[in-house]
């Protein structure tokens, strides 16, 4: 009797020690598998404050990332969610002879911008992201942000592959109107 007892006390044990064990391992959050590794302005001054990962997404970017995963869940081409004028931008930044609806979407963020003023000039931002991007892939960064009636405006520009990490340009014109909030996604092929 004093076996099962003694048994049942380790057994006891073990479990608390294994649960000890599961809750001191964290689990992955977006800023774990994203970095903002560098912020560049127009001047080449680093300000790595200007550009953040969001902590929470907003409304806009919530609201725009189940539109796409259900637009995408349809069996829709991601570039076919974007507006006309948009996916003319994303045709215009992947090679000739190139299909848009080859495109997929690895990432997607909100991003905060802190006090952006137009003296700063175009933003390069360089990212390290979970995704493992190659040279030979066709790589697209679609910025939006909310305008004033709701609706999140997107521009297409080209993201460079830069020692494995990516670096985007958002224009200085782009982030005037832009505001605090940024959605990024990343369309590849």
């Amino acid at each position: 009797m004093l076996r099962k007892w003694i048994s049942a006390g380790l057994i006891l044990v073990l479990v608390c020690t294994a649960v000890t064990a599961y809750g001191a391992t964290p689990s992955k959050t977006t800023n774990d598998l994203l970095s903002i590794k560098k912020t560049v302005l127009a001047d080449g001054s680093e300000d790595d404050g200007l550009v953040g990962v969001a902590e929470t997404p907003s409304t806009a970017a919530l609201k725009s990332f189940t539109e796409i995963s259900a637009f995408v869940a349809e069996k829709q081409p991601v570039a076919a969610y974007f507006p006309a004028e948009v996916q003319q931008e994303i045709a215009a930044l992947i090679p000739t002879g190139t299909d848009a609806a080859q495109l997929t979407m690895s990432e997607y963020v909100d991003l905060t911008l802190a006090e952006y003023q137009a003296a700063m000039g175009d933003v390069t931002c360089t990212f390290s992201f979970a995704t493992q991007f190659s040279a030979n892939q066709t790589v697209i960064a679609m910025l939006g942000y909310v305008d004033a009636q709701g609706n999140v405006v997107w521009l297409a520009v080209p993201a460079t592959l830069v020692d494995g990490m990516l670096q985007i340009t958002f224009p200085a014109d782009w982030l005037l109107k832009a505001g605090n909030d940024i959605v990024l996604a990343i369309l590849s092929i």
